[in-house]
């Protein structure tokens, strides 16, 4: 069962990890204790209705509207467990907790443009044991006779829970139409390119825990889209703008 979160401020969206939870009877496990939360856009929940599935992996053709030229700029940020959240496969048990920041659009030309930023910690595998936390953010879109390209893809393997919280900044070049990132305050420059600018743009917010211990008791995690010109923290290139057209 996925509900809505239950603590929104803004375009920030959070919750505590507390009973009541959801339960479900895991073969292996026995019992499992759950919360799903989701926020999205008006398009993108109207692109999955008629799927039993999270809206973020349906298209969508985007509700906001850009600017069509400039650098625009939004950002994204994650607030992530502070602690270890296993015992490892077969030790003793391990909760979970994956979020996924998604945005979908649609470019001049017609192209479909999907994107990906997301955390995970304490998921297994039953042959590896526990996969360390990651962060990711991947791009692609679709071109004319409907395959996806990839055109931007990072995956960083954490060696701990040291930061708890992480920030992706993506900046698009609506004339070059190169998309370019800032992770971490770090700029990673000009990393992939669109067929064509941008024209439309909507998101969705989507949260998982599955709760087989304490490691996550009390927790208070988020997830937050920003794209006020006065909440974006990272340093652009000249003459960036937010999603609305105001100059940084």
């Amino acid at each position: 069962m996925i509900r809505s979160f239950p603590s929104i401020d803004g375009q920030k969206f959070n919750f505590t990890v507390t009973p009541p939870y959801f339960s479900n009877n895991d073969p292996e496990y026995g019992s499992v204790n759950y919360l799903q939360y989701l926020a999205s856009s008006k398009s993108r929940l109207y692109a999955a209705k008629d799927f039993f599935d999270f809206p973020s992996l349906q298209n969508s053709l985007g509700d906001f509207i850009l600017p069509i030229t400039g650098i625009l700029v939004f950002e994204m940020q994650l607030d992530i467990p502070d602690s270890p959240l296993n015992g490892g496969y077969y030790g003793d048990p391990a909760s979970s907790y994956i979020t996924d920041i998604n945005f979908s659009g649609v470019t001049s030309s017609g192209n479909m443009v999907n994107a990906l930023y997301s955390y995970g910690a304490g998921t297994a595998d039953p042959d590896f044991g526990e996969t360390p936390p990651y962060v990711l953010y991947t791009v692609n879109y679709q071109n004319n006779n409907g395959e996806h390209n990839s055109v931007a893809y990072y995956y960083n393997q954490m060696d701990g829970y040291q930061n708890k919280v992480h920030r992706l900044g993506i900046y698009i070049n609506q004339a070059t139409k190169q998309v370019g990132y800032i992770f971490n305050g770090v700029d990673q420059g000009y990393q992939s390119s669109l067929p064509a600018a941008l024209q439309k743009l909507s998101f969705t917010i989507s949260s998982g825990v599955a709760i087989y211990s304490n490691h996550l008791s009390g927790q208070e995690l988020s997830s937050e889209l920003i794209t006020d010109r006065g909440s974006l923290q990272f340093n652009y290139p000249q003459g960036t703008t937010d999603i609305c057209g105001n100059t940084i």
